[in-house]
């Protein structure tokens, strides 16, 4: 039953919420990542580190600002100083499905490379 024209597909996926707890663990697993990358660029000087840059087509096209890859919000929480509480970080992110789940962590990936970006 249900689906389209009796098939067993739907016009829109199903997703189930809230976020399970593995996509919610791959989450904060990938804001720490990029909350330690943060801290690192602010602690390492100009040259100190030479490493493998990323394309530089793809690096030029990321804005110079982590709020403007994040937004303002999700930019602060990474701020913080302290950890992450699971929940309450998903929950402030307004992470609702696996799908705002997987778009977070590579704008986290991102947001990291600016950071990386910065220190070098």
């Amino acid at each position: 039953g249900g689906g389209v024209e009796g098939g067993w597909w739907t016009e829109r996926p199903v997703v189930k919420l809230p976020v399970g707890d593995g996509t919610a663990l791959a989450l904060v697993q990938c804001a720490e990542v990029a909350q330690k990358a943060r801290a690192e660029a602010r602690s390492v000087n100009d040259g100190v580190v030479a490493r493998m840059a990323p394309p530089a087509s793809y690096a030029a096209a990321l804005p110079g600002n982590v709020r403007e890859v994040l937004g303002r919000e999700s930019a602060r929480l990474l701020k913080r100083k302290e950890g992450f509480v699971r929940s309450t970080f998903v929950r402030k992110l307004g992470v609702a499905d696996s799908q705002a789940a997987q778009t977070m962590i590579g704008k986290f990936q991102d947001a990291a490379l600016v950071w990386e970006r910065k220190r070098l």
